[in-house]
């Protein structure tokens, strides 16, 4: 069935064109389906935006407010004309994208995946095990679109003639680099010597610029690691090449190591 779909943004300064997703609403009129939902996690919004104390509480209950409007399900907003009226009308700093339409089986499921595609899921379920990349993926995405950090970056690696492929990329003074292990195997301990080994021939031959790089390598928790005597040995690995590894279980420090580092960046720095 057909159905239609606004992002909610924050958008203080709309003439700027900065926002920041941190809602959504989906309306499938056929189904007479109406939901909306807003984010629990703004360290986008306070990065980005420096929006903190009473006024990070004052954009909380605009978003609740915005809610319960659009979940009372009038007559009104359940025609998809009535629903884009609605949206031209948004006049504080919270707006909503003019209607998309978009194809639904089953409104439900495609309300939490889009919510998890384009606001983020809650915190609760983004800390569940085995779910690195999507999570890496909500926390970066924001940062890559304005233009803070890159996605999918290859390095040039000297002697052997290879790229290295690198999941993220940004700066706090120096370079940062992201590349997640998603393998949680038996014998772990043997696996990041290629990637270390590489990282180490960029460090020492690549570009100037890259040798004062950081490599950061979120990964599982290693197969069969009750006691962490695995996580040990590995992290001594890493430390030797001076890389920073963080398993699922310190994932929140690296989110809040990312938004923190990124936030003090005075200005945007284009990734060249």
């Amino acid at each position: 069935m057909n159905g239609v779909f606004s992002l909610i943004q924050y958008a203080p300064d709309p003439m700027r064109g900065e926002t920041a997703n941190v809602g959504l609403a989906l309306l499938c009129p056929e189904a007479e389906f109406l939901r909306a939902r807003t984010t629990t996690n703004h360290d986008w919004v306070r990065a980005f935006f420096d929006v903190r104390g009473q006024d990070l509480a004052n954009l909380r209950e605009l978003e609740r407010s915005l809610v319960r409007r659009i979940e009372r399900k009038t007559p009104e907003l359940l025609r998809p004309e009535g629903f884009a009226r609605f949206a031209r009308l948004q006049v504080n700093d919270l707006i909503l994208t003019p209607p998309t339409s978009v194809w639904v089986d089953d409104a439900s499921a495609t309300f939490e995946t889009m919510f998890a595609e384009f606001v983020g899921a809650p915190r609760a379920q983004r800390t569940s095990v085995s779910n690195l990349r999507p999570r890496l993926r909500s926390l970066f995405k924001g940062f890559v679109r304005n233009k803070y950090a890159r996605e999918n970056v290859k390095l040039s690696v000297p002697v052997i003639g290879r790229e290295l492929e690198m999941d993220y990329a940004f700066r706090n003074g120096v370079m940062n680099f992201v590349r997640v292990r998603s393998i949680a195997a038996k014998g772990a301990e043997s696996e990041p010597l290629s990637l270390l080994t590489e990282w180490d021939l960029v460090r020492k031959h690549g570009e100037q610029a890259i040798r004062r790089a950081k490599l950061i390598v979120p990964m599982p928790i290693p197969y069969d690691d009750a006691e962490g005597k695995t996580r040990e040995r590995l992290t001594n690995i890493y430390r030797e090449y001076d890389v920073m590894p963080f398993y699922e279980e310190d994932i929140a420090r690296l989110e809040e190591k990312v938004v923190r580092e990124i936030a003090q960046t005075p200005f945007a720095l284009p990734m060249l």
